[in-house]
């Protein structure tokens, strides 16, 4: 399992660093030579997954002159397999919709992870939910060119999109007609009051919060501190904390011993999050080295603790613009050990709390969605209050927490993905029973 784990992590970052465009070349080329033979599906699947390793302007036009235009097709590469309760349990109502005998004035609702949105393209009534919603998707990763999210083109009129990735944006930008990219991710949705600032002594001159999984790249930061300490910095201290399930604390383990960093590095599994937030707050900063992910949130929640943070520039997923002169470093992977190094001296030159108070917070996501929904895509909104929701790390409502979505959201579901339209009243009703819910739930934290 260790020699397998290596061999995997050597070709994570040699297919990164070395073979993408080449792999995205041969895709498009792939899809070319599917449609002279006639075989559109593989065509599209080729199309599709060449614009996930490399957005490049032939990519685009072939996607656009022979992809977006086959509806039916982008639907049949839909993933299958989403129950009604992991749907519920992902789903979240921010505003609540306004439904009188004349109109409805829509509210929103998010959708959070990639998965879940085959559920809604495969078994609801997309069109008459819409008339009562805005729908916006939470992707759990970046590359969007995804049946997943593309399906929706020929399902509503317009789905505002969070997109924290650049390229995901320009993507999505080419169909302004379908799409809405915003430049938030699901790391904008840290909840403030749990994720704070503490005077504990820094124990640790680094942490990095991952898992076994190669593309973490968990080899890179034990070999970044073994190289630290080869040069001389025999006092520097990191910290490692990773999920253990099956044989995977075995592996980090033995990854740490097999370079004689035992000293260096704290290794801790499994940890509830009250420890790792204590961890956090006791390091220096906190760090990502994943090329390729979705919107990193421990990143984020490092920022609320006021920690600052090293990201590496290379990396696809996360919003570059958040790693800045209060928040920390964005560097190439080539200097990660002298960006360490520099941090370990210099890191409180950083308040990244304040910043990400005033920018990324919750509230002020909350805020920014409420008016591009009104601005982009529908300006007749609800004027009921928008809930504040955060991810811990499924959606919740800020201030009912309690509340459990998958039986919370059944009803919903339930109504639109029956074979008959479900009649305004009946809508109107659930939804009403719903908010009633909620507003017990807001009303018992506040006795």
């Amino acid at each position: 399992m260790y020699y397998k784990y290596l061999f995997k992590a050597w070709i994570n970052d040699f297919w990164f660093i070395h073979c993408r465009s080449f792999i995205s070349l041969f895709l498009l080329l792939a899809s070319h030579f599917c449609r002279f033979l006639g075989a559109k599906r593989l065509m599209m699947s080729c199309c599709l997954a060449s614009l996930r390793y490399r957005l490049s302007s032939s990519g685009v036009a072939f996607f656009n002159k022979y992809v977006v235009t086959d509806a039916y097709g982008l639907t049949q590469l839909v993933s299958q397999g989403v129950t009604i309760e992991e749907a519920a349990s992902r789903t979240i109502i921010l505003l609540w919709p306004e439904i009188t005998h004349n109109e409805v004035k829509k509210g929103i609702v998010l959708l959070k992870f990639t998965r879940t949105f085959s559920y809604f393209l495969r078994n609801t009534h997309i069109e008459e939910m819409q008339k009562y919603f805005i729908f916006v998707l939470e992707p759990s990763w970046a590359g969007y060119a995804d049946p997943d999210i593309l399906a929706w083109m020929s399902k509503t009129e317009r789905v505002i999109v969070q997109s924290s990735e650049l390229q995901d944006r320009v993507f999505l930008n080419c169909l302004p007609k379908s799409f809405v990219p915003v430049s938030f991710g699901s790391g904008n949705w840290v909840n403030s009051h749990e994720f704070m600032p503490h005077s504990k002594e820094k124990i640790f001159d680094s942490i990095y919060i991952a898992n076994t999984n190669p593309i973490k790249r968990v080899k890179r930061y034990v070999d970044a501190v073994k190289n630290l300490v080869a040069k001389g910095h025999d006092q520097y201290r990191g910290c490692l904390v990773c999920a253990a399930w099956g044989d995977n604390e075995k592996i980090i383990r033995q990854l740490v011993q097999s370079v004689g960093m035992d000293a260096f590095i704290t290794l801790k599994f499994s940890l509830p999050k009250e420890e790792v937030v204590d961890l956090v707050g006791q390091s220096k900063t906190n760090i990502l080295l994943s090329y390729k992910e979705g919107s990193n949130r421990s990143l984020f929640e490092s920022m609320f603790c006021d920690v600052p943070v090293i990201c590496l520039s290379e990396n696809i997923g996360v919003n570059k613009a958040y790693i800045n002169e209060f928040t920390g470093l964005l560097i190439p992977d080539a200097q990660l050990e002298d960006g360490l190094q520099w941090m370990q001296s210099s890191y409180q030159e950083f308040h990244p709390r304040k910043w990400a108070l005033e920018n990324i917070s919750a509230e002020k996501t909350t805020d920014c969605l409420f008016e591009v929904s009104k601005a982009r895509a529908y300006q007749n909104l609800s004027s009921e209050t928008m809930h504040v929701k955060v991810n811990a790390p499924e959606a919740q409502y800020l201030n009912a927490p309690k509340i459990n979505l998958r039986f919370f959201n059944r009803h919903l579901l339930d109504i639109f993905s029956r074979a008959e339209t479900p009649a305004p009243e009946e809508v109107n009703s659930v939804l009403l029973t719903m908010k009633n819910e909620l507003n017990n739930n807001l009303q018992e934290k506040v006795q």
